[in-house]
């Protein structure tokens, strides 16, 4: 497994030409759900944050293979988990953004997706006619 360590937005963003409406946390929100120390969603600013982040990682690596003492104890994670993800790259939560989640919430965005409206080809008109063939820019 790799540990991830991604920056947390300053505020909440809806991301344009994404289909999720709701506003996204840090680069990867499904990381989120995926506890520390496999994934660490950090303020960049926040070094304390950051070198704890890495402080984290460490402890879980020498849990598993050995190194400084207290790495277990420092490392607060399960050992047949951190087996799992050193072993064979498991994350633990890894159903929130594994390719079953992905097409799990890719099918409900499209459950929820309305047909197109006459009033829909108006708006791209306005929003986006530069992407517009020239005969249909109008």
């Amino acid at each position: 497994g790799t540990h991830v360590i991604q920056p947390r937005f300053p505020s909440p963003r809806v991301l344009a030409n994404k289909p999720i409406t709701e506003g996204w946390t840090s680069q990867h929100p499904y990381l989120e759900k995926v506890p520390e120390p496999f994934a660490f969603t950090v303020d960049p600013g926040d070094l304390s944050t950051v070198g704890r982040a890495f402080q984290r990682i460490r402890a879980a690596f020498d849990a598993q293979y050995g190194g400084r003492a207290g790495g277990a104890a420092e490392a607060q994670v399960d050992p047949v988990a951190l087996e799992r993800f050193y072993g064979a790259g498991e994350y633990p939560n890894r159903d929130a953004y594994s390719i079953g989640g992905f097409l799990g919430r890719v099918a409900g965005i499209a459950q929820q997706t309305k047909p197109l409206e006459f009033r829909d080809w108006d708006w791209e008109r306005q929003m986006h006619r530069d992407q517009l063939p020239p005969e249909r820019r109008g």
